[in-house]
C-alpha cells in the first residue's frame, strides 16, 4: 500500500486533539518508517508538539522553534526514519490544500532535514476539519493518507474519474467516492482455488480495476468442480491464469497480474507491502504465518477466509 499509513485510531486522536484549540494552527510531529520500494510511510509514532516549542502562533500560520527542529533532526537520523511534519488547517473545508506560506516554510525544512536527519523522503501532512492532504516534503507530489484498523480509511482526496454506466448499481450502494476508492485499490487474491476463484469473480464485477493473483497449483479433474471460471481443458494448467482469464473477461479493463508462486518465499513475500488490500484464501499455515506478519509490520489489511464442511454423526 503506498502512502502514509497510521494504525487507528492514531490519526483520528491526532486529528482531533490538534484541531481541539480554539481555532488556532497545532502542529504535530511523526516519525515514520519508509519503504521505497512500496511508497510507503508507516508511521510509528505521532505526537503534539509541546506548547514552548512554539516560536509564534495564530489562527493562519504556527512556527516552531530551531531548538526543537535540531531535536527532531537528531532523532529522524539516529533512528533511521522519515519525519512527518504535520499542521493543521481549522478554517478549511473539505481536505485542505498547502499554502504559500506552507511552500516556504517547508523548502526550508526539507533543506535542513537534508542536511541533518535520516537520507529517506520525509513527508508533510496538513489536516483540516473535514480530511488532509500530504505531499512529500519540499515538493508537490501527493501522498495518500491512510488510517488502517478494523476500517480502511483514505484521509486524502479520492482520485479517479467519474464512474462508468456498469457501475450504476454500484454506485447506488456505495457511493461514487466509494466506487472510485474501490477501483483505485490495489487488491491481492493469494490463493486462486475455490475460495480465491469466487473472490476475483467478484473483484472482478466490482470494478476493481488492480488485482494481482497469487498461487503456485495447476488445475486438477478434482478442482473443477469448484473453480469458478475453469473449464476441462484448463486441467495442467496454472490456477492463475484461469483466474486471470476469468477476471479480464468480466472486466476488459482490469490490470491483472497473475503470479505462479508460492507466498512464503521471500521474494514474493517482498511484494505484500505494495498491496492496498489482501484477500488470503490458502489453506496453508505458513502463508498465514507470513501474510499476518506482513499485515502487522506493513499495515495492509487483510481478510483471511476459508470454507469448512463438516459431517455430523455421519450425515451430510
Amino acid at each position: 500500500m503506498s502512502g502514509l499509513r497510521f494504525a487507528a485510531p492514531t490519526y483520528s486522536a491526532l486529528a482531533s486533539g490538534l484541531l481541539d484549540a480554539d481555532g488556532l494552527e497545532s502542529c504535530a510531529i511523526g516519525y515514520a518508517h519508509h519503504d521505497p520500494a512500496s511508497g510507503s510511510w508507516v508511521v510509528a509514532d505521532a505526537a503534539p508538539v509541546p506548547d514552548y516549542a512554539y516560536e509564534r502562533r495564530d489562527c493562519v500560520s504556527a512556527v516552531l522553534k530551531p531548538g526543537f527542529l535540531i531535536d527532531v533532526a537528531n532523532r529522524s537520523r539516529i533512528t533511521g526514519m522519515a519525519v512527518v511534519a504535520i499542521h493543521t488547517h481549522p478554517g478549511s473545508r473539505g481536505n485542505p490544500h498547502f499554502s504559500a506560506t506552507d511552500d516556504d516554510g517547508e523548502a526550508e525544512l526539507a533543506s535542513y532535514l537534508h542536511r541533518r536527519g535520516a537520507p529517506v523522503s520525509h513527508v508533510a501532512l496538513v489536516i483540516g476539519p473535514e480530511g488532509a492532504r500530504a505531499r512529500i516534503l519540499g515538493n508537490d507530489e501527493e501522498v495518500p493518507v491512510w488510517e488502517v484498523g478494523e476500517k480502511l480509511v483514505l484521509h486524502s482526496p479520492v482520485a479517479g474519474g467519474a464512474a462508468h454506466g456498469r457501475d450504476d448499481r454500484l454506485v447506488r450502494a456505495f457511493g461514487e467516492p466509494g466506487q472510485r476508492l474501490l477501483r483505485r485499490l490495489r487488491f491481492a487474491v493469494i490463493g486462486a482455488g475455490g475460495t480465491g476463484s469466487l473472490q476475483c469473480q467478484q473483484l472482478a464485477h466490482l470494478g476493481v480495476s488492480w488485482i494481482t493473483v497469487i498461487d503456485p497449483d495447476i488445475v486438477e479433474e478434482t478442482n473443477l468442480n469448484r473453480l469458478v471460471g475453469s473449464i476441462p481443458s484448463d486441467v495442467g494448467r496454472p490456477k492463475v491464469e484461469v483466474a486471470s482469464r476469468m477476471i479480464r473477461a468480466i472486466n476488459p479493463t482490469a490490470t491483472v497480474i497473475p503470479m505462479q508462486a508460492d507466498i512464503v518465499d521471500e521474494h514474493v513475500a517482498a511484494l505484500l507491502a505494495t498491496f492496498d488490500f489482501i484477500l488470503l484464501c490458502t489453506d496453508s499455515h505458513a502463508s498465514r504465518a507470513v501474510v499476518n506478519q506482513a499485515a502487522y509490520q506493513h499495515l495492509v489489511p487483510v481478510i483471511d477466509m476459508g470454507v469448512s464442511i463438516t459431517v455430523v454423526n455421519g450425515g451430510g
